[in-house]
């Protein structure tokens, strides 16, 4: 009994000690740095870029997402959305200079602006999203030796929204913010109605890469064109303000059966 009883007492004092060590090895904020970045920042080129207010940054894009931050042991560091961190060294920061070097050894300065105009720059009340956010229509007649196809292609605005993460040119990371859309297509054989669908993003999950598609709207389905027996169409999945996007070919048969490739 004596001998279980040392033994407890000994690995509650190891556990104390190390509870210790770990507190000890949690580094804390430099409030006083954060102080001093409050404010609005302007590029070497005098370009506005950044407001730091309280824990956050923002940006004068009014469709980027302000981003969390917080100064440790002369690194600045970023959370996103998703909590993911990005960590740059500082190589400045008083109550005028502020700069750090990206994770490409770029140093990047800024200096503090105390300007209005600037201040304005920073006065959008929401981020606003940059796809149209408006409903489009279009109709498309086609014929050939045997039908009449009449297609319509109706795209809506939605309320999901898709953050989509970049990097920006001073190495920082940022986040927009877009709504998806949802398409519906029908198309008729004279007065038949041979098929009528609400496409989403998610329809297109098995051509389209999942990290990819995160980040990307359902942008168009247009329709290209007929041959006997089958439509085709074409839908457009892209991450906005980028060239990359992804083209799923759709194929309809009169009977209604649905193929998709890329």
């Amino acid at each position: 009994m004596h001998y279980i009883t040392i033994t407890t007492a000994a690995i509650l004092l190891l556990a104390s000690c190390a509870t210790t060590e770990r507190k000890a090895e949690v580094a804390e904020e430099d409030i006083e740095a954060k102080r001093q970045l409050q404010g609005i920042w302007l590029s070497e080129s005098g370009t506005t870029n950044l407001k730091i207010k309280g824990d956050s940054i923002f940006y004068s894009d009014s469709t980027m997402i302000p981003v969390s931050f917080c100064v440790i042991n002369d690194s600045l560091i970023i959370k996103n959305s998703n909590n993911n961190e990005s960590r740059y060294a500082i190589e400045d920061c008083s109550n005028d200079l502020f700069s750090f070097k990206n994770n490409d050894g770029d140093l990047f300065s800024y200096t503090k602006s105390n300007t209005k105009a600037d201040e304005n720059l920073f006065e959008h009340s929401k981020v606003q999203n940059i796809n149209q956010c408006t409903l489009i229509k279009r109709d498309t007649i086609m014929s050939t030796e045997k039908n009449k196809y009449h297609a319509y292609v109706q795209i809506n605005p939605s309320s999901y929204k898709v953050v989509n993460t970049t990097i920006s040119s001073d190495g920082l990371p940022t986040e927009s913010v877009y709504y998806d859309n949802i398409i519906n297509l029908c198309i008729y054989d004279g007065g038949k109605r041979l098929f009528s669908k609400d496409f989403k993003k998610q329809d297109f999950k098995k051509y389209v890469p999942l990290e990819y598609l995160q980040q990307s709207i359902l942008s168009d389905i247009t329709v290209d064109g007929a041959k006997e027996g089958e439509v085709e169409c074409s839908a457009l999945i892209c991450t906005p303000n980028s060239y990359t996007s992804y083209v799923v070919k759709i194929r309809i048969s009169d009977n209604g059966n649905i193929i998709m490739e890329i």
